[in-house]
């Protein structure tokens, strides 16, 4: 009896795909890590506090400028006038020491600008502000010489964390340590003219600035090359709005510094 051949069976179709469904739907949003989960990875603690401590003669010397001024007999506009040079001298060294970083890594720019910084602050606690032109150089000289110590912690975040989520966190945490610089930095200046002298003010605002580039992270990062152009960051136009809108706030900062210094005389020294 001939053997017939059953038919090939058919698979059954596939069924349809569901619908694509949001990605926040599969996957909830991850909680960002916490500082303390920043600080605890190695150098996380270490660089921040040197950078905070390095940058806390931009609070300090402002305030241990005008001091020494007035008990040297200069009004308040002459004193005003050495605190606001050397707010404007880091607007024209910053970005070249910036530049500089750029080409030979953070070690040389920040030793270089600590030692002229220092150098700076040194000469003016010793000879004092009684001779304007003297003084006005230190001061420029000073503000010259403020090294990039915020852009190039910023830089160092990515090579010292595991991931971008820790990388915006430790941003958060750098622009939350940047108000300690402007509310401990007169405080200590003040404190310091008080019971010591206005320059032993100017000594200690120079002696903060040795900090931070003796890290390894520091001493190993090296910049990534990348295109350039004249304008550089400020090529966007919302950089320029922000620009714009920091300029603003620290003339409102120096401006309240100055209104309290006019509403009180100038500690006089301890003998």
């Amino acid at each position: 009896m001939p053997r017939t051949t059953q038919p090939a069976r058919l698979a059954p179709p596939p069924s349809p795909a569901p619908p694509p469904t949001a990605l926040s739907d599969q996957t909830p949003p991850r909680t960002p890590p916490a500082f303390r989960a920043v600080l605890r990875h190695q150098y996380c603690g270490r660089l921040p506090i040197a950078s905070v401590t390095g940058r806390m003669s931009l609070g300090m010397v402002p305030v241990a400028l005008i001091l020494p001024a007035q008990v040297d007999g200069h009004t308040l506009a002459a004193a005003s006038l050495l605190a606001a040079l050397y707010g404007i001298a880091p607007a024209l060294g910053l970005p070249l020491l910036g530049r500089l970083a750029d080409a030979r890594g953070l070690p040389f720019p920040c030793h270089l600008g600590a030692a002229l910084v220092a150098t700076a602050l040194g000469t003016l606690a010793v000879a004092g502000t009684s001779h304007l032109v003297l003084a006005a150089v230190c001061v420029a000289l000073a503000g010259a010489g403020c090294r990039p110590l915020e852009g190039g912690l910023r830089s160092l975040w990515h090579t010292v964390l595991p991931d971008a989520a820790h990388v915006r966190t430790a941003y958060t945490l750098d622009s939350s340590t940047q108000q300690i610089v402007y509310v401990t930095g007169p405080a200590l200046a003040i404190a310091t003219a008080t019971l010591l002298s206005p320059a032993a003010a100017l000594g200690l605002a120079a002696a903060v600035t040795v900090a931070f580039a003796t890290a390894r992270p520091v001493r190993s990062w090296r910049p990534t090359p990348g295109p350039r152009g004249r304008a550089g960051v400020l090529r966007p136009p919302a950089m320029r709005a922000v620009l714009l809108a920091l300029v603003c706030v620290g003339v409102t900062v120096g401006a309240l510094v100055l209104t309290a210094h006019a509403h009180n005389p100038a500690p006089a020294p301890v003998v």
